[in-house]
This record gives C-alpha cells, sequence and structure tokens, in this order.
C-alpha cells in the first residue's frame, strides 16, 4: 500500500525525517522494528538493524513525478531494511507498507503519528492494551466458539463470494505494463458546497422508488456517486464484483488494539447487477457486518494459510504474473491528514491530493477507489492499471452524476 499525498508545505517535508525517526524510537512505531528475511518474511529487527536502516527510511528525488509515478518509484525503490518507505518529490510525499504486514487501518495510524511530529502537533498518549491471539479473542467475543455458528457464517460469506463471480474480464490474461501503470490514476475533489447539495438530495433511483428505505451516511451517499459514475465510464461488456475494505476490529473486545492486517475486503455487489443506492448499500453492509461472514472469511484465509504451510514448509512464495479476472475496491477514509501539512500557498484546494495505490511488484491489481476527507472537501482517487475505467471521462461523469441528484422537499421524494 502507497499511501501519496500532496502538494506538502516544504517545512513539513524537511520536518519529515526527523518525525519518522522519532516514531521508530517510540513505543507507538514498535510494529515497525521488523526486517525481511528470507523467504520474504518479516523477522523481529536489532537494535543495531534500526541504527542501519533509519538513514535510509525516507528518499528525496528532485522530480516533478505524477501521484502514479511517484508511488510507482516508492516500489521500484522497495524497502530499506524496514516495513516503511518514504518517498519525497517535489509536490508529493508517500508512505509505503507491505500488506502482509499493515491493513488500511494500522498503516494510517502510523502515517497520523508521523505527520502529527512533523507538523508540530504531536502528544503523548498511553497505548492501549495488545490483544493477543486476536482471531481466537475475535470468535469469542463474537460467539463464533461452535462448529454450527462459525460454519453459519462461513456459509454466508461462501454465498456473498458465489453471488458475485464474475467472468473473466481479460481471457487472455492482463500482466504489468508500466506505461499504463502511470497513466492509471486519477483524482477529483468534491467541494464543501457539492458535499452540502450531496446531503440534501437523492438520486433520481431512489426519488423514483417507492421504498426508499431510510436515510444514509454521507459515506454511502458517496460510494453510490462513485460507483454511478464508474458504471458509465466502463464499457459495457464487463460487469465486477464491488469489495469494500471491512475492519474486523469491531468484532474484538472494545479498549483494545490490534495490530497488523485485521481487515478484509468483502464482496458487497456488483456494479451492474445489484441495486447500489446509498439506502440498499446502507442495509446491504448491516447485514453483512451483523453476519460475522467478514470474521469468517478472515479465519477461513487463516485455515488455507496453515494448510498451505504444512503441505509446502519451504516453497517459496509465487506470484502469477498475469491476470484474467478483476473486482473494483472502495474504501471510505475519514480525515487522517492534519491542516499544517498542506502548502500555505495552494490557494487551488482542487490540486490537494489524498491516495492510496494498491501496487503489487508482481503483477496488476484490482481497481481501487479512495473517498478520503480533506479538510472540508472529499478527494475521491481512482487507482485503475488494468485501462478497465475511463479517467479521462470519470471527473465529469462524476459530476455529472452529482448534477442529477435532486432535493426530496422540491418533489416530495418524486420525480415528475
Amino acid at each position: 500500500m502507497v499511501a501519496t499525498f500532496g502538494p506538502a508545505d516544504p517545512l513539513v517535508a524537511l520536518a519529515l525525517p526527523a518525525a519518522v525517526e522519532q516514531h521508530l524510537r517510540s513505543a507507538e512505531g514498535t510494529d515497525l522494528l521488523r526486517r525481511q528475511g528470507s523467504g520474504q518474511v518479516w523477522k523481529k529487527l536489532s537494535p543495531r538493524g534500526l541504527e542501519l536502516a533509519i538513514p535510509f527510511v525516507v528518499r528525496r528525488e528532485d522530480s516533478d513525478f505524477t501521484v502514479a509515478e511517484h508511488s510507482i518509484r516508492s516500489v521500484e525503490l522497495g524497502y530499506p531494511g524496514l516495513p516503511l518507505s518514504v518517498l519525497i518529490s517535489r509536490r508529493y510525499v508517500s508512505m509505503m507498507f507491505p500488506h502482509d504486514l499493515f491493513d488500511g487501518t494500522t498503516a494510517w495510524k502510523h502515517i497520523e503519528l508521523i505527520l502529527a511530529r512533523a507538523v508540530g502537533t504531536w502528544r503523548e498518549s498511553p497505548l492501549k492494551p495488545q490483544v493477543r491471539r486476536p482471531v481466537l479473542a475475535a470468535l469469542r467475543h463474537s460467539g463464533l466458539t461452535s462448529w454450527e455458528t462459525l460454519n453459519a457464517a462461513r456459509q454466508t460469506r461462501r454465498l456473498a463470494e458465489s453471488s458475485t463471480a464474475m467472468h473473466a474480464q481479460f481471457p487472455a490474461g492482463l500482466g504489468i505494463d508500466r506505461a499504463r501503470r502511470i497513466a492509471g490514476f486519477r483524482s477529483v475533489v468534491i467541494s464543501q458546497e457539492q458535499l452540502a447539495h450531496l446531503d440534501g438530495s437523492t438520486s433520481v433511483r431512489q426519488a423514483n422508488s417507492d421504498n426508499p428505505r431510510g436515510r444514509s451516511t454521507r459515506g454511502m451517499k458517496l460510494t453510490e456517486l462513485v460507483l454511478d459514475a464508474i458504471d458509465t465510464v466502463v464499457g459495457p461488456a464487463s460487469d465486477y464484483r464491488i469489495r469494500m475494505s471491512i475492519d474486523l476490529r469491531r468484532y474484538t473486545p472494545r479498549g483494545a488494539r490490534v495490530e497488523g492486517p485485521f481487515s478484509t475486503g468483502y464482496p458487497i455487489g456488483t456494479l451492474r447487477t445489484t441495486d447500489n443506492s446509498a439506502p440498499a448499500l446502507t442495509a446491504r453492509l448491516a447485514g453483512i457486518v451483523s453476519s460475522k461472514g467478514p470474521l469468517a472469511a478472515l479465519v477461513g484465509d487463516v485455515l488455507g494459510l496453515a494448510k498451505t504451510e504444512l503441505k509446502h514448509p519451504f516453497r517459496p512464495r509465487r506470484t502469477a504474473p498475469v491476470r484474467t479476472t478483476f473486482d473494483i475496491g472502495v474504501s471510505i477514509l475519514p480525515s487522517r491528514i492534519p491542516d499544517a501539512f498542506w502548502a500555505a500557498n495552494d490557494a487551488d484546494v482542487t490540486g490537494r491530493v489524498s491516495a492510496a495505490l494498491l501496487v503489487h511488484p508482481a503483477q496488476p491489481t484490482s481497481p481501487y477507489v479512495q473517498i478520503a476527507d480533506v479538510g472540508d472537501d472529499v478527494v475521491v482517487a481512482v487507482w485503475d492499471e488494468t485501462g478497465t475505467i475511463d479517467l479521462g471521462e470519470f471527473e465529469a461523469a462524476v459530476f455529472d452524476t452529482l448534477a442529477s441528484r435532486v432535493s426530496p422537499s422540491s418533489t416530495n421524494g418524486r420525480i415528475a
């Protein structure tokens, strides 16, 4: 995962190396003290290893990178002995984490703390106690302690996967293409005024529905807006499964923390064959969470990995260089970047970027959309190295779809 954002205030960019070092030496940075051993396995880092690695964690390149170029360059540079790489160019800052050690929640926790140190707002606070054996703790806390209850949740997960299964969109296979990667990013800023319109509006689909199914959060309205825009700019020949990241910490005891990857990309529907209106998405997600299917997905993945390791304990991990089938991932991110981070002379907020790019070194990744608060605005960042989404048309599609929203009060919730 490469989180890229900018433009950065030059003084903040200068303060980042010291902020990174302070974080790595703090109790909050303990989970970053790993080194990559044989077989790409991350192992505990010695104090001497930390001293040797610290000077190389932050790199600077005096280049006018685009967001995609910046993020891909981070991947090409790799990790400096620690599972964190920071790259600063003229306009952007990126922080890269290996996805087998960190999910979005834990990665952004480190980003927040580093940036807080860089802008001078960091304050020491006690760490919550860490959950030991988090999978087992989550199963117990969620009541999945018998074969019957766990199997019911696993069946729910299997149904979610099978009911959204797609035919291969690229039957001949798709491999890495650097030029396509560089062209694979687009960012759209939705202003505070446009968000106010979205908050007080409903889609044409909902207005025509006899069962609008209640209120939805802004996040779900934005998800509907983005999926509708993608639907209009993706070729009509293929459909795509939609996945949303579900943080499994909701299933663990409160008041404790879970480090490492503890989330799952769960199917929430398809681009064209399910109802993706905000109320339908809200109801569907509530059902998914209460079913405990996401937790069962993690259990299934852990069991599958354990069986593979038992059968082939010394076989190195291999990744197929081509893929034939892709999903579309969607993530909603609260405001994580302090206001003081942004360049003070950047009056044009439409140029601000907050993006997460999932970049695999050996194969193309699925299209990924991050919806993130940036101050009073929202940035929709699309990463698509497959060419699935017409990025040239995407921004116009977002604003056309937003303009089509209507006020329920003006028509009593109906379209004439």
